[in-house]
Formats: C-alpha cells, sequence, structure tokens
C-alpha cells in the first residue's frame, strides 16, 4: 500500500516547476524541513539566482549543499563541490556546459550528465547530501572543493559571504571545517566531506578567504561523496554524519520518497487531471521544504529560514 501510495503521490511532484524566470526554486532532492538542499548552481551575484539555479542557464558552477527557496534575496549554498576530468583548468573556471536532455530531476533524486561526460546523481538525507559521480571510462577525474563558496545578491555582499574558513584534511578520503558568514544573518556551518575511496591527490588549489581542494581518483568510474552539515559546529557535523552515513545512495531516495508521501497525502487534490494535480502536490512540496532544521542530531529540534515576507502572500492563506 506505502509503494502504491508513493508511485502515485510522488509522480504528481516536479521539482522543475518554479527554477524558470524568477520562481526561485532549485531542482536538487530535499527532505520535508531538512537541514540540506544540494542543487546544481547555475550563477551567482544576482536576484536571478536566489536559489542559485534558473533552467534556462546551460552552464553549471557549482553543486552547492543548502537553497532557499521560493524567496526574494540569496543567501546560504554552504560547501559547494564540482567534478572536472583530467588537470585542474588552468584558468580557474571548473563550470561545465549541460543540456537539458540530459538532466532529470524527480522526488527525492536529481541527475545530470554534464558536456565533460561526467554524470552527477544527488540523493538527500535530513542533514547528510549524497553524490554520486561517474567520471568518464579510462579518463581520470576530479572534484573541486570549494569552502569559502556562498551565494549572494549584490556584489557588496561578497565580501560579507565567509567572515572565516577553518578546514582541516583528515585522510585523504575525508576534510572537515568551519564556516562563518554575515550574508542574511551570521551564521555558522560546520562540515564534514566523506569519499568512498581515497583521492590519489588531495591539495590546496587557491585561497579566497578559506581554501578550495582539488582532489583526484585516476582510472574514472564512481566515486561517492557524503557531505554532513551542521549549523553550530565541525564536532556536530561529525556527528550528524555518522547518524546518516550508513545509508546507501538508493536507500537515501526511497527514504525521501516515503517521507514526502507522509506529507503529499494529508491534503486532499481537489484537481482530476494531470496538469492541476502536478500543480497542486508541487506546490504542497514546496510548502513542506521550509522552515529548516537547524539543530544537530539528538538536540531538540529547531528551525530557521522561515521568511514571513516570502510567505504571507501564499503559504500563510
Amino acid at each position: 500500500m506505502l509503494a502504491l501510495l508513493l508511485s502515485v503521490l510522488g509522480a504528481w511532484v516536479d521539482p522543475m516547476i518554479g527554477t524558470e524566470a524568477t520562481g526561485h526554486a532549485f531542482p536538487g532532492p530535499c527532505r520535508p524541513f531538512g537541514l540540506v538542499q544540494p542543487s546544481p548552481d547555475t550563477g551567482n551575484g544576482n536576484w536571478d539566482h536566489c536559489a542559485g539555479y534558473v533552467g534556462t542557464d546551460r552552464r553549471i558552477r557549482r553543486f552547492s549543499q543548502t537553497h532557499l527557496n521560493g524567496t526574494g534575496n540569496t543567501s546560504l549554498g554552504d560547501v559547494a563541490i564540482m567534478p572536472f576530468v583530467g588537470k585542474p583548468p588552468a584558468d580557474g573556471d571548473f563550470s561545465a556546459a549541460y543540456e537539458k536532455c540530459d538532466e532529470h530531476a524527480e522526488l527525492g533524486y536529481y541527475r545530470v550528465t554534464l558536456a565533460n561526460g561526467v554524470r552527477v546523481e544527488i540523493a538527500a538525507g535530513v542533514r547528510l547530501a549524497r553524490y554520486r559521480i561517474t567520471f568518464p571510462e579510462g579518463r581520470s577525474g576530479g572534484l573541486l572543493l570549494d569552502f569559502p563558496y556562498g551565494l549572494y545578491r549584490e556584489p557588496e555582499s561578497e565580501v560579507l559571504l565567509t567572515r572565516a574558513c577553518r578546514v582541516e584534511k583528515v585522510s585523504d578520503r575525508r576534510l572537515r571545517g568551519q564556516n562563518v558568514s554575515d550574508v542574511w544573518t551570521t551564521r555558522r556551518i560546520g562540515y564534514v566531506v566523506d569519499f568512498d575511496r581515497a583521492a590519489d591527490s588531495l591539495e590546496v588549489l587557491a585561497m579566497r578567504k578559506g581554501p578550495q581542494y582539488a582532489a583526484t581518483f585516476s582510472g574514472g568510474g564512481t566515486v561517492e561523496v557524503a557531505i554532513a552539515l551542521s549549523s553550530r559546529s565541525t564536532d556536530g557535523a561529525e556527528r550528524n554524519f555518522a547518524a546518516e552515513a550508513d545509508r546507501s545512495f538508493d536507500g537515501l531516495v526511497a527514504e525521501a520518497k516515503a517521507d514526502w508521501a507522509n506529507y503529499l497525502e494529508r491534503l486532499p487534490c481537489p484537481f482530476a487531471d494531470e496538469a492541476g494535480r502536478k500543480s497542486f502536490y508541487t506546490a504542497v512540496y514546496h510548502l513542506c521544504i521550509q522552515p529548516n532544521l537547524i539543530s544537530d542530531v539528538g538536540e531538540k529540534p529547531r528551525y530557521s529560514t522561515f521568511s514571513l515576507w516570502d510567505t504571507f502572500r501564499s503559504a500563510h492563506p
């Protein structure tokens, strides 16, 4: 019965709705009111990209782990990554082109194949994002880890983006650290980044208020990357990682669909036609993305990012 409910209700959610023009929605997966919303960013530094993504763009610049949904201002975009093929680009431009036909988003799952042949798949836990990155066969691949990255609206806000950034290389499979950002409000972001296999090299590329690392993996194939966050500390991110790291990629996708079904089934759909059902259930989905959980595992639940200015016209009525 649950499987039937998931297939029926989940099929009506289209995460791509609201991602064009200035809908300010993101296509990546998330949990109801979860801490993480891993998703691609196609632009930054302007009002159009409040959610980091505009569906008519044709280049992805980063994949970051937190995003606002439907707001009129810009923030978050914590802990960005970006895959590349071969050596890190000498000009520092890690962005990659993609075609719309090579992109897919559904409830709890996102996939895109970039023009360089790299396939990126994303699943989301409550406090942990998981990526399955497949490099072209026989080609060495790499991953940019852009820790000072974040989303901002005006150029003058960029100076507030990262007030502090401390990163520790734990091993060739793991880094951990903490940022302080003053965009929107003062926030502390603790994080753990873990690979399922050791990188051949893990080196600092640049320092821009904090380090950008390049992790390289020879021989192509698939690398899974798990990123856990905390709104308080690196130790909190470690605890959050431990609580969800045992979930497989496919297991996270299935859990996300089950979590969403619990919310989608609560409101009876007033529409019988396909367009009406898709619009209705996607609206319920967007309604339950925020406010976002900001407490660590084992703590009393606390929430934030509830933008009253952006919700009083629609969500509150």
